[in-house]
C-alpha cells in the first residue's frame, strides 16, 4: 500500500462491494485527496490533527433540481424469473454520466469488514440490519462502479449504482427503513468523518442538502467533506439515493470533488438510471 507522505497513512485498495457497504468508499478516497493535496504541500509530522464533527439535523432547504418522478410503482413489475439480467439492464452506462467517465467494476459483491472503533458502533449496527434487510425474499441484484479521470491532481470522483429485484414490491420497501437508519444520522457523520481522517490532515464533515429528491421521495442524503493538509484544502462531497419502483430497488452513491459533484451532474445520474429503469421494463 501507497504511505501518504511521512504520516504512515496508507491508500486502499480500489473496489467496490456490496450493496453501499461503507469503509473502503470513504477510505480510498479520503487516502486519495489527503495524498493529492500533500503532494503540493506535504506538512509532515505524526500528531494527528482533531477531527471536527459537526452535527445537525436534516436540512430543510428545498433541493435544486428534481428529476421527473418514477410511475407508480405496480406489483411484480421486473419478472423475477430473470431478475439478474434485469437488475444489470437498469444499471446506467459510464457514457451516460458524461466525459472521462469509466467502469472499474461490475457485479463485485465482496464486502469490507464492519468498522470497529466506538465512534462506528451505532453505524455497524446499522450497517449489518442494511445487509440483512437486503436479503429478505432477493431474486436478483447487480452493481456497477466508475470513477471520473482526475488528470493534473484533480481530486478523483467515483460513482455507484446498485439494483436489486425482490419477489414483490413490499419486500423491496423493506430495506429503505435501515438505508434511513444507517445514512441519515448524527452517529454515521462522526463515523463517516473518522473512516477518512488522516494523520496528516484535519478532516470536517458536515451534513449537506441532498441536490435532487429521491426519485419516489423516499431516500436522499448528503455531506460535505473539507479534508486540509499542509496550509492546502479540498472540498468534497458525499450524496446517495435509494428508491423504489415496484419490485425493483435503485440505490445511487456519488463521492468526489464538489465541482464534479454538482446538482446538474447529480441530476443526469438519477435521471439516467430511472431511464434505464424505464426501458428494462
Amino acid at each position: 500500500m501507497a504511505q501518504v507522505c511521512s504520516t504512515g497513512h496508507a491508500t486502499h485498495a480500489v473496489g467496490d462491494g456490496g450493496f453501499w457497504r461503507l469503509p473502503k468508499r470513504w477510505s480510498l478516497g479520503g487516502a486519495v485527496v489527503v495524498a493529492v493535496i500533500l503532494s503540493a504541500a506535504c506538512s509532515g509530522g505524526d500528531k494527528k490533527p482533531a477531527a471536527t464533527a459537526t452535527p445537525s439535523p436534516a436540512a430543510t432547504q428545498a433541493p435544486t433540481a428534481t428529476p421527473t418522478p418514477s410511475p407508480t410503482p405496480e406489483p411484480n413489475k421486473f419478472d423475477t424469473t430473470k431478475a439478474a439480467a434485469l437488475a444489470k439492464a437498469m444499471l446506467p452506462k459510464a457514457a451516460d454520466l458524461g466525459a472521462g467517465w469509466a467502469i472499474t467494476s461490475q457485479d463485485d459483491f465482496k464486502t469490507d469488514p464492519l468498522p470497529t472503533s466506538p465512534t462506528c458502533t451505532a453505524s455497524a449496527a446499522a450497517q449489518k440490519a442494511f445487509d440483512a434487510a437486503l436479503e429478505v425474499n432477493r431474486a436478483g441484484r447487480s452493481n456497477v462502479s466508475m470513477d471520473r479521470a482526475a488528470p493534473g491532481g484533480a481530486l478523483p470522483s467515483s460513482a455507484s449504482f446498485q439494483m436489486y429485484v425482490f419477489s414483490d414490491a413490499k419486500a423491496a420497501t423493506l430495506p429503505l427503513t435501515a438505508f434511513k437508519a444507517l445514512y441519515d444520522t448524527d452517529a454515521f457523520l462522526k463515523c463517516f468523518e473518522e473512516a477518512i481522517g488522516s494523520t496528516a490532515a484535519t478532516v470536517k464533515v458536515t451534513k449537506g442538502t441532498p441536490s435532487v429528491n429521491a426519485p419516489t421521495g423516499v431516500v436522499a442524503v448528503a455531506y460535505d467533506i473539507t479534508i486540509s493538509a499542509g496550509g492546502v484544502s479540498a472540498a468534497m462531497r458525499l450524496e446517495t439515493f435509494a428508491w423504489t419502483s415496484s419490485n425493483a430497488l435503485a440505490g445511487i452513491t456519488l463521492f468526489g470533488g464538489k465541482d464534479v459533484i454538482t446538482p446538474a451532474f447529480v441530476t443526469s445520474a438519477v435521471t439516467a438510471t430511472q431511464t434505464a429503469m424505464g426501458a428494462a421494463r
